[in-house]
């Protein structure tokens, strides 16, 4: 199957959003006993900073569809990559404070990726390529955890935990601007005048009373609950009970995400 010009552009957006968001969600635990030493915490703290994120990016997901319907798709998820920039910068002061705050931004930012490419992607699939074409954008939760375990260990050993969180605030930025160019055509039909948007209580009712959409958000809860905990915990496992280095237990975290 040949994928039309525009739709590979748009599906090679969203990849690079998930990817950047993705790694930004997992570039602390990625190097997490090198953070908890600079902070003079326990590493397993992580988990508490990773518990942080993924609430509040689910929070942000329900109400985000219609955020999207208001702001138009790419406007959300430029403002995705921001809000991951935002707390990376505030991660890199190097305080436990900034990071549970930078924890906050991060998550919403996540919870804004998948409302705003789903509605790209459905705009420019038909039924026989959907699903190829939203399974290749998932690609890039992978792809950022690659990038997280490959890079941000070696980047923290070599320049420091908090530059290795600041070096990444340009790449968010930059993605950011790189979507403006095409914003005005990809979000056209959406915005101001586009409609009311469905309210969050409206799609939360609508999947709660669908047997067929309650199951799959139940299944998909524990599949995340699984992937979650392995990501999160596996550097801090791989270097305290293994004894791996920064970078070999950064290795294996992109390894498993391979």
């Amino acid at each position: 199957m040949i994928l039309r010009s525009e739709t590979s552009r748009v599906l090679s957006a969203t990849v690079l959003v998930q990817a950047l968001n993705t790694w930004a969600m997992l570039a602390i635990a990625a190097m997490a006993p090198l953070v908890a030493e600079g902070l003079a915490v326990a590493a397993v703290l992580v988990g508490y900073q990773i518990s942080v994120m993924y609430l509040c990016a689910a929070l942000t997901s329900v109400p985000a569809g219609g955020w999207v319907a208001r702001l138009g798709p790419t406007r959300v998820s430029q403002l995705s990559l921001v809000a991951g920039a935002l707390g990376l910068g505030l991660a890199a002061t190097g305080s436990l404070v900034a990071v549970l705050a930078a924890s906050v931004c991060i998550g919403v930012g996540y919870g804004m990726v998948n409302p705003a490419s789903s509605l790209l992607l459905f705009a420019r699939t038909t039924a026989r390529d959907r699903s190829l074409v939203f399974s290749i954008k998932q690609t890039g939760v992978p792809l950022g955890g690659m990038l997280a375990g490959l890079v941000t260990p070696a980047a923290a050993l070599a320049f420091g935990w908090q530059a290795a969180l600041g070096g990444l605030v340009p790449l968010l930025l930059g993605a950011a601007l790189v979507l403006q160019r095409p914003r005005r055509d990809w979000d056209r039909g959406t915005g101001t005048g586009a409609g009311p948007a469905p309210s969050a209580a409206e799609g939360a009712r609508e999947v709660w009373c669908n047997p067929a959409l309650r199951r799959l958000c139940t299944v998909s809860f524990l599949f995340a609950g699984v992937q979650v905990c392995l990501v999160g915990f596996l550097v801090a496992f791989a270097m305290a009970d293994l004894g791996f280095g920064a970078v070999l237990a950064g290795a294996l975290l992109a390894t498993v995400q391979a």
